[in-house]
């Protein structure tokens, strides 16, 4: 056949193709769970290699439930203990402005965790803080209920714009997070207590007080059974 009229018959089939469905509407239910009807506003992009990008637009603070508490923007109901690890790479606008005036101006980026049935939850991961013309940074967790705050971090252990490890460790009622700037070593931020020993909404989490939008990719995440301590 004529390499004219073999191009010919070729292109109606290619111009009718299904296109490949993308990574994010495949999988990101299977790797990092549902996300929160809250926050739809927001992007959620995975790429092939598995890697999520969540950008929290200008004026929405990426809390959710209408009270304030840390909750995964999309997250997974996980069962039993577990290690939770992942790679966060925070986008920092040059010049922010406040969402509200007089209000300081941060961006927290990590993992949430949040018991189904209460209205509690926590985040383990940074914590950046816009002072004086330029960003600073603490590896930071933080857990919240109605009644009391209780926050553990590493002031200024945070380098803004190097890569962001978390290590999430929950046995029983014990959430042990850890975490890592750069190159540095693993740094125990502490022991978080009140999520309880049943089942937690487990995820990616973003909120600020800026008024730009907000770009945070998760890498390498996983999330690893522990067996039952003898």
């Amino acid at each position: 056949m004529p390499r004219t009229l073999l191009a010919l018959v070729l292109l109606p089939l290619l111009a009718t193709a299904a296109p490949v469905p993308k990574p994010s509407a495949k999988k990101l239910a299977d790797v990092y769970g549902e996300v929160d009807e809250t926050h739809k506003e927001c992007s959620f992009d995975m790429a092939r290699g598995g890697a999520l990008t969540i950008g929290v637009p200008a004026g929405h603070s990426g809390r959710t439930m209408g009270n304030d508490f840390p909750v995964p923007l999309v997250g997974k109901v996980v069962e039993g203990d577990f290690v939770l690890t992942t790679r966060i790479a925070v986008s920092l606008p040059k010049n922010p402005s406040p969402q509200r005036e007089g209000r300081a101006i941060k961006v927290t980026a990590g993992v949430g965790l949040a018991p189904a049935d209460a209205k509690i939850g926590a985040v383990a991961g940074g914590r950046f803080t816009f002072h004086k013309g330029e960003w600073e940074g603490d590896l930071h967790a933080h857990f919240e209920e109605p009644d009391h705050e209780h926050t553990l971090g590493d002031p200024n252990g945070c380098q803004p714009g190097a890569a962001l490890m978390a290590r999430i460790t929950r046995r029983g009622k014990e959430v042990r997070v850890e975490c890592r700037s750069g190159p540095d070593e693993w740094k125990e931020l502490g022991v978080i207590e009140g999520l309880g020993s049943g089942s937690l909404t487990v995820g990616p989490l973003v909120f600020h007080s800026t008024d730009a939008e907000i770009s945070v990719t998760f890498e390498e995440y996983e999330i690893t059974p522990l067996k039952a301590e003898k």
